[in-house]
């Protein structure tokens, strides 16, 4: 079973060896070192995907506005579905194309924060028939909130606690330990980073011919006749509510699935 946070906490009471004297700085020392990991490196556990079904002809969406807001990390793919099964892709786009008009479908994007920004064209390519809307899926990585119960667990302790657990122990060396010891939490740090990575590269590899198939595959592909049709193949293939289909925001899957949320404008 993964580690709780409370067994997680007396771990680090024992190496800190204060006794209680850091019993108030070990949960803040544990958030912040989760939110400094998680930066540094996209776990598989903070990735998520996501339909957004957008207004007619919007600009952007924001992640960041919604209630409660939605902690966006990165935008890792995006595109439409076609009739073949493919995914029609979006591009990533550089700051200049802001400010472009949009067509109703766009071509393009660019995250700015926890806002996706749209453009487009006339004719995107790829694309041979134009609806009044179309939905996205977006892959996405999240940040993730450290819990604040002792009984309860989070993922990083089932994957890597010793990174965590020498992050922290990082940051309590600059309060509480000798400055000397710095370098021993640090190298243990690096190593545990290595290894995270090394094993995330290898899962990758070896489901990157996969998910190009998946995800990718059949791009020529002509999209849905209409946005009912979308939907309902979508409906047929994912885990996702009944109430699919009403502009909005909608997790693929687990316990959030229906989350529909409003799109900008």
């Amino acid at each position: 079973m993964p580690m709780t946070v409370a067994e997680f906490y007396d771990d680090l009471r024992t190496v800190i060896a204060r006794g209680t004297a850091v019993d108030t700085s070990i949960p803040i020392w544990s958030r912040s070192a989760l939110r400094f990991l998680e930066r540094e490196i996209t776990f598989d556990y903070m990735k998520v995907s996501f339909f957004l079904l957008q207004e007619p002809g919007s600009k952007f969406f924001d992640f960041g506005a919604e209630d409660p807001p939605i902690p966006l990390k990165r935008i890792e793919a995006l595109g439409y579905f076609g009739q073949d099964g493919g995914m029609i892709p979006l591009s990533r786009i550089n700051v200049n194309s802001i400010g472009r008009n949009i067509s109703v479908i766009p071509n393009g994007y660019r995250q700015a924060g926890t806002r996706i920004f749209f453009e487009g064209a006339v004719s995107p390519p790829g694309i041979t028939e134009t609806t009044t809307a179309y939905p996205l899926m977006l892959h996405t990585s999240l940040f993730t909130e450290w819990p604040t119960v002792g009984s309860q667990t989070h993922p990083i302790l089932d994957i890597a606690d010793d990174l965590i657990k020498h992050q922290v122990l990082l940051q309590s060396v600059t309060s509480v330990r000798k400055q000397e010891e710095m370098a021993g939490w640090k190298l243990l740090r690096d190593e545990a980073i290595g290894s995270v990575r090394r094993l995330q590269d290898e899962n990758e590899l070896e489901g990157s011919q996969a998910a190009q198939m998946d995800y990718w595959g059949g791009t020529t592909g002509r999209l849905f006749p209409n946005v009912s049709a979308a939907i309902a193949a979508i409906k047929g293939m994912y885990d996702v509510p009944n109430s699919f289909g009403v502009a909005g925001l909608y997790m693929v899957g687990g316990s959030a699935a229906g989350l529909a949320v409003g799109s900008g404008s």
